[in-house]
């Protein structure tokens, strides 16, 4: 028995790739993807135009296995969605002591599913935190752009994407030889991939700052 046709045109085939294309373009992934993209493409630029600002080019390109933790979907459950939108029921005062780089200090909790279920929820709590400053720290810097504080901006995140790769290589040798706890591995992972996503994103709002374009809009 034959399968049933999906599509019985070349229109719908294309309408149906384009609605995919869009709905991935909006995920957290999808957006990832097209930051490295554009990241590539302004490198690229770079090589074949002899610009001003070319001269005055960002660091040397980010080694991939950083941009591919960078690409990383972040979790869709209630809890990430919930503390991502800042909603004030979401304790996160449990957070605090994780916000940092191993080693970790708290004792290891007894394994147990109620204990693997609470660092699946505390794994979804601090990427929302995480997400939330990430979206407050880009307006800020929208609104300075708009204030033509545009050398200001690239000084900043020069700064601050030097200092966080200056640590890259030893917090990441550390986290991926972390033995014993699981709840202070799965916390340092996300560590470490907000670190990596800081990194990716002041890579990226550099590169086009120093090409003219805002990274803000």
């Amino acid at each position: 028995m034959g399968c049933r046709a999906k599509y019985f045109t070349l229109e719908e085939k294309n309408a149906a790739l384009r609605k995919q294309k869009a709905a991935y373009s909006r995920t957290e992934r999808g957006k990832a993807a097209r930051r490295i993209q554009n990241a590539r493409a302004n490198a690229k630029l770079r090589g074949q135009k002899r610009t001003t600002a070319g001269s005055l080019s960002n660091s040397k390109p980010l080694p991939q296995s950083l941009i591919t933790l960078a690409a990383l979907p972040l979790p869709n459950s209630f809890l990430f969605h919930q503390t991502c939108s800042g909603l004030e029921l979401i304790n996160e005062s449990d957070i605090l002591q994780w916000d940092k780089p191993p080693p970790y200090d708290s004792p290891p909790p007894p394994n147990s599913p109620h204990e693997d279920r609470f660092t699946r929820n505390l794994a979804d709590v601090m990427h929302g935190r995480q997400r939330r400053l990430e979206k407050e720290a880009w307006a800020c810097y929208a609104q300075m752009f708009a204030a033509a504080n545009v050398k200001v901006i690239l000084q900043e995140i020069q700064a601050a994407e030097r200092s966080l790769m200056g640590n890259w290589n030893e917090l990441n040798t550390y986290v991926s030889h972390m033995k014993g706890c699981k709840r202070h591995r799965v916390m340092a992972k996300c560590y470490v991939q907000w670190q990596v996503r800081k990194i990716f994103n002041y890579h990226w709002e550099a590169d086009l700052i120093l090409h003219g374009q805002n990274p803000y809009m």
